[in-house]
């Protein structure tokens, strides 16, 4: 069965397809356009991967098979084989803007913001004192006391 080399090879034909939106189409003028031009890439690539998937999934499988599961024969769908790799192929997706976020230089302010929030509710659970009267000293010393494991 050469349905892992055909899923391969719609892979090469999409990252070609998909390096001329970043070449020809979405032109970068300066830095700043870099990063969405590679998230707008990241999402024609994985909608022009599905696309693909699905057309290999029905042209070259038939529509039920056996393959073997551990010494017992099981009877797959071709319809279930695309399931299984398109839900990879956008998990995969959702994996790489989760970590884009939070590693990322452009949102940092907000998570800066958000785990300061989260250091005065923290120290406000502790201390009878009012948040507002707290020291950002304070509140980091408290959340490291907090989240502490031992």
């Amino acid at each position: 069965m050469c349905y892992p080399l055909l899923v391969s090879s719609v892979g090469i034909i999409v990252c070609l397809i998909t390096t001329l939106f970043a070449t020809d189409i979405f032109e970068i003028k300066a830095v700043k356009e870099i990063e969405p031009a590679l998230k707008k890439q990241l999402i024609i690539s994985t909608a022009l991967m599905t696309v693909g998937i699905a057309l290999i999934s029905w042209l070259a499988l038939p529509a039920k098979f056996t393959i073997f599961n551990f010494g017992e024969q099981k009877e797959v769908s071709n319809w279930g084989l695309f399931l299984c790799v398109a839900i990879g192929l956008w998990a995969g997706l959702i994996i790489g803007y989760v970590t884009e976020y939070y590693t990322s230089n452009a949102y940092r302010q907000e998570i800066l913001q958000f785990i300061y929030r989260k250091k005065i509710i923290i120290l406000c659970k502790m201390s009878p004192m009012p948040a507002e009267l707290v020291p950002p000293p304070m509140s980091s010393s408290a959340l490291l006391w907090d989240t502490n494991p031992s």
